[in-house]
């Protein structure tokens, strides 16, 4: 018998969007509310197929929405735009690529099931090795997957085929048969489609790590059941949502921005508004006006701690806005009576996320347009950044005495004075070097590349004034690279990513004294990232807390299984 390939998982999903997701479950929950609840089953998808180890693709629609799913979802991705057509000819289509790419095995599902966990996934990838298809079946009598291999696939599966109806398995699985095809069939799995659906859903999945779980927590769904929310990971407040009603919620808010814009004479009607996408901490929307493109951003909450978050993140804009690489800042409102927090008018930027392999350069280029901008006397500062984080560290690593992991802790430990000896040996090179505007979290997502043009870095929400060592260690450490890829830089990757900073930015030092201070930042930030990782693990493990991201929980887990590895 031949070795079969590995199975190729072919999602299909649509691009969350106010009033276009669940249209049945937002007739009674509201177009906002509906959106956070898709959004959060197909984070679950996701996490569930990250989690497999096995390649996937997700097959989306709408086209030309992939920067919206980059942003809901964080990358990479392999994103493939779905073909016109109705649903069988959607996933016909999409098997057809499949087997033509060279896939042996390929697996359809859909993306709003958040109890189709990664264990079910590895199942029905096994059992294909021994069936000709696999289905899981659902409550409603259709499917929410479908594995077949090149042998069995035909296209009459997928032709004539009552869709939505209570007949879809049924008649699949009478194809099957008529295909001599043997099929494993697993017990039915119950979509969510309706309000009742939804609640059937909490009554068995309410102290579940699912995304849905908690979103339905945090939105306060069914009241009657919900225990108070914990605070999310690291003491950080927990996430406001933008406020919802049961009828067209999302209309109102863009009639509010509309009304707000026009009233304080932001910017000139007409204005074309657009829901685009929603983080932990704000909401954003597109404006289209006679004067441009811009980004409408609500702010619900901080992660540094600050009363006037959307203040600070409009100085940070405005002291970087000569850079021509940052959002250009217009207007801010630190607390409209119109919304629920602050408001912060800036350029809209396109471009995709980073790729480690071909964008490095543009990353150093970008770098150094930004650390050669004067500093603001209104910003936090954190002149010793390798002392600082080892304090931060410190509190974190004392936060929990009674750790499961001892062996780990003692590891991550001893490695912290390791750290603080460094940052006291380097107290006069840091006390010497010019202190500039850094980002702190400049992971691949965070940046917006135009190949052929000018790219970006956004979301400047944590932003100090510090070392740019911190920003050049943070991009080139490995616990950076590996959180969502499995990159990690060469030697030589890193002093070509600093030569290009170096001859970008004009410095007057040699090579050797920029990979110094980068090492010293990289070093650091691995106890950063260790420590948070430790914190992390006894509050998912150890408390009522819920596992709000299975891709993170499993990667806390990776790191502290392989301690001694990576800081080897």
């Amino acid at each position: 018998m031949a070795q079969l390939t590995s199975p190729l998982f072919c999602c299909l999903a649509r691009t969350p969007e106010p009033g276009r997701v669940k249209t049945r479950l937002a007739a009674d929950l509201g177009e906002e509310a509906t959106f956070y609840v898709y959004t959060s089953m197909l984070r679950d998808t996701v996490g569930a197929l990250r989690a497999t180890g096995h390649r996937f693709q997700l097959w989306y629609t709408p086209s030309g929405s992939e920067a919206a799913l980059l942003n809901l979802l964080g990358g990479p991705l392999e994103l493939v735009p779905q073909t016109s057509g109705d649903l069988g000819q959607r996933m016909n289509a999409i098997c057809q690529a499949a087997f033509l790419g060279g896939a042996d095995r390929v697996l359809l599902l859909g993306s709003d099931i958040p109890e189709l966990t990664s264990s079910h996934l590895l199942q029905a990838a096994e059992r294909l090795h021994r069936s000709d298809a696999v289905m899981v079946p659902t409550a409603d009598g259709g499917y929410c997957l479908l594995g077949l291999k090149r042998a069995s696939y035909s296209p009459e599966l997928f032709t004539d085929i009552p869709w939505s109806t209570a007949k879809v398995a049924a008649t699949t699985l009478e194809r099957l048969r008529r295909l001599r095809c043997t099929t494993s069939l697993f017990p039915p799995q119950q979509d969510i489609d309706t309000l009742d659906d939804l609640a059937a859903f909490w009554h068995r999945c309410e102290d579940t790590p699912f995304h849905t779980s908690r979103t339905i927590r945090e939105l306060g769904l069914f009241p009657e059941s919900i225990q108070p929310a914990p605070a999310p990971l690291g003491g950080k407040p927990k996430r406001e949502l933008p406020p919802m009603n049961s009828t067209g919620s999302v209309e109102t808010t863009i009639q509010t921005i509309k009304d707000f814009i026009q009233k304080n004479r932001w910017l000139a009607p007409p204005l074309e508004v657009t829901f685009l996408a929603a983080g932990e901490y704000n909401a954003n929307y597109t404006v289209h006006s006679p004067a441009g493109t811009f980004v409408f951003r609500i702010n619900h909450g901080t992660q540094l701690g600050l009363e006037n978050q959307i203040e600070y993140e409009y100085a940070v804009l405005t002291a970087l806005a000569d850079s021509g690489v940052t959002p250009r800042p217009h207007a801010v409102a630190p607390a409209p009576s119109a919304f629920h927090g602050g408001v912060l008018l800036m350029d809209f930027v396109p471009g995709r996320p980073l790729r480690y392999e071909t964008d490095l350069a543009t990353a150093a280029t970008i770098f150094a347009r930004v650390h050669a901008q004067p500093c603001s006397e209104h910003l936090l500062s954190q002149p010793q950044p390798v002392l600082d984080i080892v304090a931060e560290c410190e509190e974190l690593l004392d936060r929990y005495p009674d750790h499961p992991l001892p062996q780990a802790q003692k590891t991550i430990r001893n490695y912290l004075e390791t750290i603080r000896r460094m940052g006291e040996d380097s107290r006069d090179f840091f006390a010497a070097e010019d202190q500039c505007i850094v980002n702190t979290e400049v992971n691949a997502n965070n940046f917006c590349i135009n190949p052929g043009g000018r790219s970006f870095l956004v979301d400047w929400e944590k932003a100090v004034v510090s070392s740019r060592y911190q920003d050049l260690g943070h991009f080139l450490v490995q616990t950076t690279t590996r959180w969502k890829t499995a990159t990690v830089l060469t030697e030589a990757q890193k002093r070509d990513f600093l030569t290009c900073y170096r001859d970008a930015s004009g410095l007057d030092c040699d090579l050797e004294e920029l990979h110094y201070g980068t090492r010293l930042l990289e070093k650091t930030i691995l106890l950063r990232a260790l420590s948070w990782c430790a914190m992390a693990y006894y509050e998912y493990t150890q408390t009522d807390r819920p596992i709000q991201n299975q891709d993170t929980f499993a990667k806390i887990t990776e790191y502290l299984d392989n301690v001694e590895w990576i800081l080897g």
